[in-house]
This record gives structure tokens, C-alpha cells and sequence, in this order.
């Protein structure tokens, strides 16, 4: 690994104002190295999953209404499609319920997808 910060969005602050100059440069122990607002309540998470994965140059933390809904069966998407197969390498995985604000979720990202190395995704069940 080349990299030892990351950017994330502020805590608090809507989509629609985000904006270059307002996310937040954290070190991957989720310490404040540049910007003016709050980390995102997810920083702690995040930085497991770079600490522990560093074949990860990038996080994509949706909540969309489809990902959300199937998390919340606690059921694997399976691979019903060629093509997910190609981008997913199997079925998308569910891990295991974690409460946010600390390393939890993140921890639960990283065990997951050690047991399904082929994905490039994971939903956390009840959580998205």
C-alpha cells in the first residue's frame, strides 16, 4: 500500500452540498489530517476496511433502496445473471448485523468478504 489517508464525507452534510473542498482527509486510524467539518460517523469503519484490505483503493457506502431492502432479508443476492457472475464472481455476499460508530461494520466487511474473495461487494444485513 502507497496510501495511508483516505477521503470521506463530512458527518451531517447533504449530498447535495457536497462539494471538493468539503470532505474530510482522515489518516486510516480516522484522524482529522484536512478539512473543517466532522468525519462521517462510518470513518472508524472505513479505515478497518483499508487497514486490513490493502488491494481496497476505494469504499462506496450506499444505503440504496434495493441494496437496503435486500440486507434486510439477511439472504445472499444470487447469481442469477451471466453477468453477475462476471462482475460479482458469485453471489453478493451478506454479512453479519454491526452497529455503526466504531470498527464494527467495517470488521464484518472484511470478515465477509475474506470467505468470498471473488466479490467486490458485500451488503450488511439489516443495514444495506
Amino acid at each position: 500500500r502507497t496510501a495511508d489517508l483516505m477521503v470521506i464525507k463530512p458527518s451531517g452534510l447533504r449530498y447535495e452540498f457536497l462539494t471538493p473542498s468539503s470532505m474530510v482527509v482522515c489518516d486510516l486510524d480516522g484522524n482529522v489530517v484536512d478539512g473543517s467539518e466532522s468525519p462521517s460517523s462510518d470513518t472508524a469503519s472505513h479505515a478497518y476496511i483499508y487497514r486490513h484490505m490493502p488491494d481496497v483503493y476505494g469504499v462506496v457506502h450506499t444505503h440504496s433502496t434495493y441494496a437496503t431492502a435486500w440486507a434486510a432479508t439477511g439472504r445472499e443476492i444470487p447469481c442469477g445473471l451471466t453477468m453477475m457472475g462476471d462482475e460479482f464472481g458469485g453471489p453478493v455476499p451478506v454479512g453479519p448485523f454491526r452497529l455503526i460508530g466504531s470498527e464494527a461494520i467495517g470488521r464484518g466487511v472484511v470478515e465477509t468478504l475474506e470467505r468470498y474473495p471473488k466479490s467486490p461487494a458485500v451488503l450488511m444485513q439489516n443495514h444495506g
